[in-house]
């Protein structure tokens, strides 16, 4: 039994039904705070950009009602003196100071006045149309363009707004240049954590403010983004953005001039906290892995030593079991050992008294003989009991590679004055050069042992024992038939005859344990034993085979 294999098997379990649920919980831990992570810095993101975007369109609309007023006031005294119109505007500039340079056009719209910013062209207000309405009065606005002004790009947008009398009659329009980079700083002061910031494009994707990283206005622009263009007005979702990063992404469109303010987070920054809890998981996880494999390896080691020492006492009492039916079978084989023992024993004895009767005769030379006579039957009466010596002892020698011919004549040494007592004739065909089998020695002895037995008992009146082993290259198998000329086995037996505790013998003449034995240890050295019975008693013709087939040894020699 491959306890090693076992133990490793019982530890792989235990990781396994541990690991798998701790992995999920794990898993499942993870992903729902990221989630829960995601959707609170989105929603936070997300309200920044809504918070931007009314502040912009409140900065625009508070600049439409400025200028609104500041053309009621002009209306109010007529266009009149340009040194009144120049007081009014450097009042503003200097009020508000998000006004650059303001411009008055007549009813035929035609350039009527300019403010004191020389460098600023006049022909700007013409290019420039403004064409988006900022309310539902008449003000309107240019989309963000670039001006040199004092020597730098301003991101700036035209407002404009008509100038009535008193009958709601024109009398002019009214334009100013706003800084737009005041909207610009106000977005890059907005400040989340170190990677967060929040800007504006337009709907080509073109920033129209500046960002924390260093962008150029009007110049670089963001990519293209499918959520977003043609979508809602608001959304959340992730991308990577202009600098490379991947990013969660918030935006909110300000419909009237198609802008969108974005606000966004490096992922990896709003997830810095998952990321310290998922190196505290790993080390809990890695924590809980180790206490379970010390745990399994605990528990392993315990179960296998109770399996092993069980299986020492299983084994033990197996043999006891084997040796015990061994020793009933060697006592029918070993009957006729008291006529082959009792022989040379009788004529040692008689000798003896010979040569001390020849002793006065000093007859050197028939004392020799007889002494000769009396050493060949000693020895042979030895070489029985050394035969039955090493039937009937259990060894362990650790050969694993047996003779199968060697261990029958050996079988039939001790077996064949028992077979001549009770009139049963040996037939034995060994094959020649046959390979050696995957078994050790005591094990072959006892599996042939406990056949042959049972083959001799089957024929009370004598008969035919046939041996028969040949080598089958095909099936890499020494084939072992022993067959017996007795009554055979009836027809609702055959297939119990394996079981253990059955037999058809008389109460006391036998347990019922030897095929059962003989069976198990075939199948746990890879062979096999079948049976074969026709049940009919006809003289020389064997009614029951008993077959035997174990697998070679793959390093054994062929024996010749």
């Amino acid at each position: 039994m491959k306890f090693k294999r076992l133990k490793m098997s019982l530890i792989a379990a235990f990781l396994l039904v541990a690991v798998i649920p701790l992995s999920g919980l794990v898993y499942m831990v993870e992903t729902t705070g990221e989630n829960l992570i995601k959707e609170k810095v989105s929603s936070h993101l997300l309200g920044l950009s809504e918070k931007s975007a009314e502040a912009i369109s409140r900065f625009i609309l508070e600049r439409g009602n400025d200028i609104r007023m500041l053309a009621y006031t002009i209306s109010a005294g007529g266009i009149g003196s340009k040194e009144t119109l120049k007081k009014h505007f450097n009042t503003m500039k200097e009020h508000y100071r998000v006004y650059i340079d303001f411009f008055v056009t007549d009813e035929t719209g035609r350039l009527y006045f300019r403010g004191g910013e020389k460098e600023i062209p006049a022909e700007i207000i013409f290019h420039r149309k403004p064409d988006i309405k900022v309310s539902s009065t008449e003000e309107s606005a240019s989309d963000v363009f670039l001006l040199d002004y004092r020597g730098a790009s301003v991101p700036v947008i035209l407002l404009s707004t008509p100038i009535f009398d008193s009958h709601r009659r024109r009398m002019g329009t009214l334009f100013t240049l706003v800084d737009f980079g005041h909207v610009g700083n106000a977005l890059k002061n907005t400040v989340i954590e170190k990677t967060g910031e929040v800007y504006l494009v337009n709907k080509g994707g073109y920033f129209i403010s500046s960002s924390r990283f260093g962008v150029k206005v009007l110049k670089n622009r963001i990519p293209n983004s499918t959520q977003r263009s043609g979508g809602p007005d608001t959304g959340i979702y992730e991308l990577v953005d202009y600098r490379g990063k991947n990013v969660l992404h918030a935006y909110r469109r300000i419909a009237d001039f198609n802008w969108y303010v974005i606000s966004e987070q490096d992922k990896e920054e709003a997830l810095s906290e998952l990321f310290q809890f998922r190196k505290f998981m790993i080390l809990y996880a890695a924590g809980t892995v180790l206490a379970v494999f010390l745990l399994a390896y605990f528990i392993a080691v315990l179960i296998v030593n109770r399996l092993k020492a069980n299986y020492r006492r299983e084994k033990e009492l197996e043999f006891l079991v084997v040796q015990k039916d061994k020793l009933a079978a060697l006592g029918l084989l070993s009957a006729g050992l008291a006529h082959e023992l009792n022989t040379p024993l009788a004529n040692a004895l008689l000798y003896t008294q010979m040569i001390q009767e020849e002793l006065d005769e000093n007859d050197t030379a028939l004392i020799r003989k007889r002494l000769a006579t009396i050493e060949e039957v000693v020895k042979h009466g030895s070489s029985v009991v050394r035969n039955l010596i090493e039937f009937t002892r259990h060894t362990e020698s650790g050969v694993k590679e047996t003779d199968v011919v060697e261990t029958f004549e050996k079988l039939l040494a001790i077996a064949g004055p028992h077979c001549e007592s009770k009139r049963i004739r040996v037939e034995k065909t060994f094959e020649t050069a046959m390979p050696l089998v995957r078994a050790e020695t005591s094990i072959v002895q006892e599996i042939l042992t406990n056949l042959v037995a049972n083959a001799i008992d089957a024929m009370p009146q004598g008969g035919t024992l046939k041996l028969t082993a040949r080598y089958l290259p095909p099936l890499e198998k020494v084939r072992i038939d022993v067959a017996d000329t007795g009554q055979g086995i009836p027809p609702d037996s055959v297939g119990k005859v394996f079981d253990p505790f059955f037999t058809t013998k008389k109460q006391g003449e036998g347990m019922g344990l030897g095929l059962f034995v003989s069976y198990e240890m075939a199948r746990k050295l890879g062979g096999t034993i079948r049976v074969i019975s026709s049940n009919e008693e006809s003289s020389g013709k064997a009614v029951t085979v008993f077959t035997l087939e174990l697998p070679v040894a793959i390093t054994g020699t062929i024996k010749g």
